[in-house]
Order: C-alpha cells, then sequence, then structure tokens
C-alpha cells in the first residue's frame, strides 16, 4: 500500500470556473448570480489567503478500487406475467461471488378497482436457494420506488421471489442490469502498511467507526462498479466525495454497507442502506451530501452515532489524527500510526487553499473518510476536521521541495458553503 497516495492519479487543467457552474443543488434549486458570488466571498474569507496555482481534476481510475462490472442486458429479464401471488425465479451468475440487480417496476390500476383506488402491492425477495428462509434483501411497494438497484448479494445464485395481494391487477417487474463482482483484484491487495483492523482498537475509536461505511457504486460512463468511503453526519444523511457520486444517477445506484468490520465475513443485510437521493454536491470542495432510505437506528438496539464536525478552531502541525476507512473496498482500516497534520494549507479541486496536509495512510477507495482529531480537548476529540480526498502531486507553489502528503478538504469551508446555501440543511447538520 502507498502511505502518501498516488501521484500519478491526478491531471492538471484550467482553474475552476465560476461556483455556479460546479454546484449541483437539490431539485427545484436555483443559484442566483449574486448568491453565487456571496458563497465565494465565504471561501475566500475563510481561507484567509487565496493561493495562484493549478487546479485539479482526478482521475477515478486511480483512486477507486473497482470492484465489478456492469452487464446490461439486450433484453429485460421479465419477472412476469404472475399467475398467483406468489411466484418464484431462479437466478444464477457463475464465475461472481457477489452480485447486484437493477429493477424497474410498472404498475396500474386495472380496470374493475379503478374507482376503488386500489394499486398493486408488491414485494420482492431474494433468498437463499437452498434455504428460503434466509432472505438476503427485500423492497416493497410501500417505497413508491420504481426503479432501484438490490444491495450486493454475497451468493453467486438466488432466488426471487416476487410476492402481490392483487393478482388480477396489472404489474410489470423487470431487471435490466446486473453488477457481477470480481473474485479478486490487484486492487483489493494490502501489503505492509501502518493501517490496523478496526477490531482491533479502543472500544472508542470502535464507536467512531459504526458511522463509517463502504460505499458500492455504479459509474455511469463505463458502467464499472467501484468503491468508496463515506460516514453519517446525521441519522439519515451521508457524506463523501463528489468524485465517488457525481450524478444523481450514480448517487442512487450507491449502497452503503456499515458495520464491514471482521475479514472473512459479509456486511450484515440489515446494516446495507441504500440512497434515496443526492442532497448537495460541489466540485470545488469535493463532497457529496447523500440521503439514505432509512435512518439510524438500521435495526433494533442499533446503538450508531453520526460523527460531529468541527467547523472551526486550528490546529497545530503534528498534531495526532485518525483516519477510519475502507481501503481497497476491503473491511474497515484505521490509519493512526504517523497520522498527524502535514500541512495547513494545501490546494485542491480548486485555485483555493481548501485543503490541508495530513501523513495518514491511505489507499484507492479511501476516498471520502473522515480525519478526525485524537487526543485534544474533551469537546474535541473525534470530531472530523476534514475528508480525505486526494494524494501527493509535484506541482505544488507553496514550497520549493514538495511534501510528500496527502490531501482533505477542510470540513469548516464544507460547513460555511452548506450555511450559504441551505441554512434548512445547514440546522439540520446541527452546524452553528
Amino acid at each position: 500500500m502507498n502511505k502518501l497516495g498516488n501521484p500519478t492519479a491526478y491531471e492538471k487543467t484550467a482553474p475552476v470556473g465560476a461556483l455556479s457552474k460546479i454546484v449541483i443543488f437539490p431539485k427545484k434549486m436555483i443559484l442566483r448570480p449574486s448568491l453565487a458570488v456571496g458563497i465565494l466571498m465565504i471561501l475566500l474569507r475563510s481561507l484567509a489567503v487565496a493561493q495562484a496555482g493549478e487546479s485539479v481534476t482526478v482521475d477515478r481510475s486511480k483512486l477507486l478500487a473497482e470492484s465489478g462490472t456492469v452487464e446490461i442486458l439486450k433484453n429485460a429479464r421479465e419477472l412476469f406475467p404472475l399467475t398467483d401471488k406468489v411466484t418464484r425465479f431462479p437466478i444464477t451468475f457463475p464465475g461472481s461471488p457477489s452480485f447486484r440487480l437493477h429493477f424497474r417496476v410498472l404498475s396500474a390500476k386495472s380496470a374493475q378497482t379503478a374507482t376503488s383506488g386500489i394499486e398493486s402491492k408488491w414485494t420482492i425477495d431474494i433468498v437463499d436457494s437452498q434455504r428460503e428462509t434466509i432472505k438476503l434483501w427485500s423492497q416493497s411497494s410501500e417505497s413508491s420506488e420504481i426503479e432501484f438497484w438490490s444491495a450486493q448479494i454475497f451468493k453467486s445464485k438466488a432466488t426471487i421471489i416476487i410476492s402481490t395481494q392483487e393478482v388480477g391487477i396489472p404489474l410489470q417487474i423487470t431487471y435490466d442490469r446486473v453488477v457481477k463482482f470480481t473474485p479478486k483484484s490487484k486492487d483489493l491487495t494490502i501489503v505492509a502498511n501502518a493501517l490496523a483492523p478496526i477490531n482491533a482498537q479502543s472500544s472508542e475509536i470502535k464507536s467512531w467507526g459504526r458511522a463509517i461505511a463502504k460505499l458500492t457504486v455504479v459509474r455511469d460512463d463505463n458502467q464499472l462498479s467501484f468503491s468508496c468511503t463515506g460516514f453519517l453526519v446525521s441519522p439519515d444523511l451521508l457524506i463523501t466525495n463528489r468524485h465517488c457520486a457525481e450524478s444523481g444517477s450514480e448517487a442512487r445506484s450507491v449502497s452503503a454497507q456499515f458495520d464491514f468490520d471482521t475479514p472473512g465475513s459479509d456486511p450484515p443485510l440489515e446494516a446495507q442502506v441504500r440512497v434515496k437521493e443526492m442532497v448537495l454536491s460541489s466540485c470545488d470542495l469535493d463532497f457529496t451530501l447523500l440521503r439514505l432510505v432509512k435512518a439510524v437506528p438500521f435495526f433494533p438496539g442499533d446503538d450508531r452515532k453520526p460523527l460531529q464536525m468541527l467547523p472551526s478552531g486550528a490546529l497545530s502541525l503534528n498534531h495526532p489524527l485518525l483516519v477510519i476507512q475502507h481501503p481497497g473496498g476491503l473491511t474497515k482500516q484505521v490509519s493512526i500510526t504517523g497520522c498527524t497534520l502535514k500541512r495547513e494549507q494545501m490546494i485542491g479541486n480548486s485555485s483555493l487553499g481548501t485543503d490541508f496536509g495530513h501523513g495518514c495512510d491511505t489507499n484507492k477507495s479511501s476516498s471520502g473518510s473522515p480525519i478526525q482529531i485524537i487526543g485534544s480537548s474533551a469537546d474535541q476529540n473525534g470530531k472530523v476536521i476534514g475528508i480525505h480526498h486526494l494524494g501527493f502531486r509535484f506541482d505544488d507553489v507553496q514550497s520549493d521541495v514538495p511534501e510528500k502528503v496527502n490531501r482533505a478538504v477542510k470540513i469548516n469551508l464544507i460547513a460555511d458553503f452548506i450555511k450559504s446555501v441551505s441554512p434548512a440543511l445547514a440546522k439540520e447538520l446541527k452546524i452553528p
């Protein structure tokens, strides 16, 4: 594992344009020119000193570990007509240890029930092919969604069970895409490094780790599946890098796998949570806020808590930090040895000094991991001060001898941006 990131993962580009051109807003929200100027001024004031230099764009293929390929079916697999209230469809994907399916549901009222307002109620269950009592994933008409991805099913074969209450009502269910995960990838190989398994850490670090998830995402551009890291900042809001989910469709493809901590075991079914929608995103600050389909607690007795942001305050150089992550899409790992603040200000995705430098160990798919303070005062210990997103590069304009450090976006800039764009969202996130 490369302790200091990948120096070839970035490309020099022209400086990023006006903020109004690179921010994705919630539906029906329009950024007025005056607001764009205001947001830019807030960033400048927060930075204190604007830096000249080149901006960068990320090459996702070099930052994110590919986990599988997506097969787009020429003819969607039809899971109908339903001749009974329960219908079974065996499926198998030889050579793939796990898979995901993309479903579409079309439902209409029947002529005889149109006046009564009755619509088809359905449930899709994916169960173990040998024991149907072992449920691997489920979705029902209560969600009101008609297009969605399943969770990652850690089997090569299974059975789809379609259940409906009203057989006489037209119902069409198909799946048209399949993610076939690879059994082994060079991206997922860990060599000697400073990372340590989460299970070997203190109870406090383990409790923080419960807010952190491995993300599996389907790319829009080349239909590959890849991994990222993200973490809870509210009961149903998760934050990660924008380069992990660059569009609404990529966001909705995300499966957030919490509690993926023990090598050799699969993430618990109840702790795999899909994303409902993208809430807010910024290219300059390389972050995306995602709304989950359900909030904590994910299951009875679930006591996980979101991580808290530290939107203000300065740290001294070499202050101890912590990065909990899913490097290479593997089980949860912790960087603590040599994990310190290295540079107070660095260039990130824009020509502004949006980043700080850290010496924490990371790998592909560590993108989106929280940078937390440790060994500080009680009111700061464990607070998030940044989001890891870039490795080192050699065009640092601040130094004659550039340091080889990783980069994280400053969380206070993200907090200021959220407050400027959506006071209601800032209140939900408890940003002062």
